[in-house]
């Protein structure tokens, strides 16, 4: 069940591991019942949320939504194996997207929820959607939001370990990624497909802000994906 507006309604997957999000306007509420983990959490967005928002045009006729907003604060209780886990120093995103895509499609993504020595910073990353006349790329700071240009995101798919490359044009953005663990899936049902890889992994480099001040990332933990979709 997925659903219909990234501030309202309800998501939710059934099975050993249950999970139910609620938007709350812009603060998003999750509910996780399993055998090893369980919780009620909140993602607040605080008092004057800045979540990045965009619909672009696609292929010849379609269409592509967006909204995604990280580096938001976590409250509430998270437990693994019934032991209770510290959220004090944690941060969280989330990614709604919808939309009437290309026939095939493909994309390249990278993102950040993480407490770095200047604030809460939050970043995301993507190439191949969402690039009719603007991007959806952005970096959060303390809850500010500031716009990216477009980058390039590069990878040795034949040797999944390497370093994926993260740049830009404007020489704002140059990081690397280093992959780590790897939730996958590949499907072929003819009319449809997908292959699937998301991996956790470290950020390193450094990203201009627009002040012109750096900021520096050493083995920062983040999320990167590769995917190709036919629908």
């Amino acid at each position: 069940q997925m659903s219909h507006s990234p501030t309202a309604g309800t998501a939710s997957i059934k099975g050993k591991q249950q999970i139910c999000i609620t938007p709350a306007g812009y603060d998003w509420q999750l509910k996780l019942k399993g055998e090893r983990l369980n919780g009620k959490l909140t993602l607040q967005a605080g008092p004057a949320p800045q979540p990045l928002a965009l619909c672009t045009a696609t292929g010849y006729n379609g269409w592509t939504y967006t909204q995604k907003h990280n580096a938001l604060k976590v409250t509430g209780s998270l437990q693994y194996r019934d032991k209770p886990l510290d959220l004090s120093e944690a941060l969280a995103g989330y990614d709604f997207s919808a939309g009437y895509m290309r026939r095939e499609t493909s994309w390249r993504w990278g993102s950040i929820s993480a407490q770095l020595p200047e604030g809460a910073f939050g970043l995301n990353l993507a190439c191949g959607v969402n690039e009719t006349g603007t991007t959806e790329n952005c970096l959060w700071l303390n809850g500010e939001k500031q716009l990216l240009g477009p980058v390039s995101i590069s990878l040795n798919r034949q040797h999944s370990t390497q370093p994926w490359q993260f740049s830009s044009a404007d020489n704002r953005i140059n990081l690397q990624f280093l992959p780590q663990q790897c939730r996958q899936e590949r499907l072929n049902l003819g009319l449809l497909a997908s292959n699937f890889r998301q991996y956790c992994g470290e950020f390193s480099g450094e990203i201009q802000l627009n002040s012109g001040k750096k900021l520096k990332l050493d083995q920062i933990p983040g999320l990167a994906e590769d995917h190709f979709a036919r629908w």
